[in-house]
């Protein structure tokens, strides 16, 4: 018990000498762990609060994505697109004051086109010549070789998205504006379909530091459904006015279809039939037939440079004038072609012209009388002798020359016919058509047919030319329009 008590009375003699020092030490492990759960308690604070943020911006994200999408079953227009992809994006972030989607130019890929760039969106190119008040200005409508912006360029050659802020932009306008904010910030991305760039998007704002990790990853995940969006969207229109043009085009060869002979003529004394099959939907080849009396017939072949519209429009100013003009009392060959060059030559362009042969049978004086305004030879099937000659008169096309040298250059050549002799006028669709090796069809073959199958009627005779072009192509894709017209005495 002695032991006990003198155990006891030293602890608490002890106590009474340190007792402030362990008072202090347990008074600094309690504020230590208070300082410490604040700290936490702020730290979770924050962290929910960044949290919170980053849940808003993802909200606002997934919200942006569900009004693409319904814009899209919409069939809202591309700019209008444009407009809720640029606002969207203000709406996403909470630092950015303007947006903006320049795309590239289909064609040349090099040039940045602005399809919408809302008010406050700050100018990241320098224009030689424009002052950045003016830029800001017309920025909207100024077309900008993005090689002209050191940001756009590197940002479509690395396809990657830029995340800048205020010293780090400075470099990249070392000659620029000093108008630039110290606290822009910018975040531009590529816009990437099918690996393929089809433009930018820009945000550009105003605060301290860039824009953070989260908010350029919520970027790019902007940029990807946005590319997306855009280009299913070209893509429709594309289909869209696809099926309109070829909607007009089917209308255009309907119309070019009445303006070929719907029949054969009837014509004393002559069997003449005549076929045009067509390259394209629109031809640059045509045939007709212009009664110039009662008992004058012209037989017209004409072929046009090149194919397609273009072609198939100056096929029927041909016409036309040629037509009008035929209706003239007396005129002749030599007085017609002329005229209608003259007509024809101030609505053309350098590099068109247009190549015409002509045979005005002359029932009454027993002739034909035939020109080439640069056109093939015209053959001449002899019957009697079951040979082939050709007849070459002088001329060039029409559409060349104003006057002048085409007058000079015409020649007119009259032939007589015999009974069953033919006259076979073509376009340089049958001559040069070619085989899978390159090979031409050529005159000499259609010399040939000629000689076989004239004794068999126009009728026959143009068909069996048809087959064998069509033959001798095998499969290969008609190059040029084919056009045919034969004529033979009874």
């Amino acid at each position: 018990m002695n032991d006990l008590a003198e155990l006891m009375s030293s602890l608490v003699l002890i106590f009474m000498e340190y007792g402030w020092v362990i008072l202090a030490i347990i008074i600094l492990i309690s504020v230590g762990f208070n300082i410490h759960y604040i700290i936490l308690k702020k730290q979770v604070k924050q962290q929910k609060n960044q949290l919170t943020c980053m849940e808003d911006e993802e909200y606002r994200l997934f919200k942006l994505f569900h009004e693409l999408t319904e814009a899209v079953e919409c069939d809202t227009t591309i700019a209008q697109l444009y407009r809720v992809i640029s606002h969207g994006a203000i709406d996403v972030f909470d630092d950015v004051k303007g947006a903006g989607i320049y795309l590239l130019d289909r064609q040349t890929k090099n040039v940045l086109i602005p399809k919408y760039l809302s008010e406050e969106l700050t100018p990241l190119v320098k224009i030689k010549g424009l002052e950045f008040d003016e830029l800001v200005s017309q920025q909207r409508t100024v077309n900008i070789a993005y090689k002209q912006s050191t940001i756009y360029k590197e940002v479509i050659q690395e396809r990657k998205v830029f995340n800048l802020t205020g010293v780090e932009l400075q470099k990249y306008f070392q000659d620029g504006y000093p108008e630039l904010l110290d606290n822009l910030k910018i975040m531009v991305g590529p816009l990437i379909l099918n690996n393929s760039v089809l433009g930018l998007l820009v945000l550009t704002g105003e605060g301290k530091g860039a824009y953070s990790r989260n908010d350029q990853a919520v970027f790019e995940a902007l940029c990807e459904q946005s590319a997306h969006t855009l280009g299913n969207a070209i893509l429709h229109r594309d289909v869209a006015d696809k099926r309109k043009l070829d909607q007009e085009l089917f209308l255009a060869t309907e119309v070019q279809k009445i303006l070929l002979p719907r029949k054969d003529p009837e014509f004393k004394g002559y069997q003449i039939h005549g076929v045009n099959r067509p390259a394209r939907m629109i031809s640059g080849d045509y045939f007709d037939y212009v009664n110039f009396s009662e008992d004058e017939l012209g037989v017209i072949i004409g072929d046009v440079t090149g194919k397609g519209v273009s072609a198939g429009l100056l096929m029927s100013m041909c016409r036309s004038t040629i037509r009008s003009l035929a209706t003239r009392e007396g005129i002749q060959i030599k007085d017609l072609l002329p005229k209608a060059n003259r007509l024809l030559f101030s609505d053309m362009r350098e590099d068109m012209f247009i190549t015409v042969g002509m045979a005005l049978i002359d029932r009454k004086a027993n002739q034909i009388s035939i020109a080439r305004a640069g056109h093939e030879s015209v053959l001449w099937y002899h019957a009697e002798n079951n040979e082939v000659t050709m007849i070459n008169p002088k001329g060039v096309a029409l559409g060349l020359d104003e006057g002048p040298v085409f007058d000079r250059m015409l020649e007119v050549q009259n032939i007589t016919l015999e009974s069953g002799d033919i006259i076979l006028l073509t376009t340089d669709g049958i001559r040069e058509a070619e085989n899978l090796e390159g090979q031409q069809f050529g005159l000499h073959v259609l010399e040939e047919i000629l000689c076989i199958y004239g004794k068999n009627g126009v009728g026959n005779l143009v068909a069996k030319i048809e087959e064998s072009v069509a033959d001798f192509s095998q499969s290969k894709n008609q190059l040029d329009d084919i056009t045919v017209v034969a004529i033979q005495k009874s």
